[in-house]
């Protein structure tokens, strides 16, 4: 459990960083990228929770970035809410 809080942080600070440099706020973010809301947006950057696949790559879309530098130092086999069951595919 600490290492998905440690996770959701390290997600937070990339998120904020990016946030920062594009000079966006949680509103302007959760009306430009589909799929997160305000709320959502809200509740990764506080690290309540680690962000959907679909999210973090509408997210890294909309900054121009990829989902591994958002995903820079983040354990990615515990980096999602969704992980792919056994015979699936993980999808960007």
């Amino acid at each position: 459990m600490q290492n998905q809080r440690k996770d959701s942080e390290q997600f937070a600070t990339s998120l904020r960083r990016l946030m920062r440099d594009a000079d966006e706020t949680t509103n302007s973010l959760g009306k430009k990228v589909e799929g997160a809301s305000q709320h959502t947006i809200w509740n990764l950057l506080k690290g309540k929770h680690s962000p959907k696949l679909e999210t973090c790559s509408a997210l890294a879309n909309h900054f121009g970035t990829t989902v591994a530098e958002m995903l820079e130092g983040v354990t990615i086999s515990k980096a999602f809410k969704t992980v792919p069951q056994e015979g699936e595919k993980l999808a960007l």
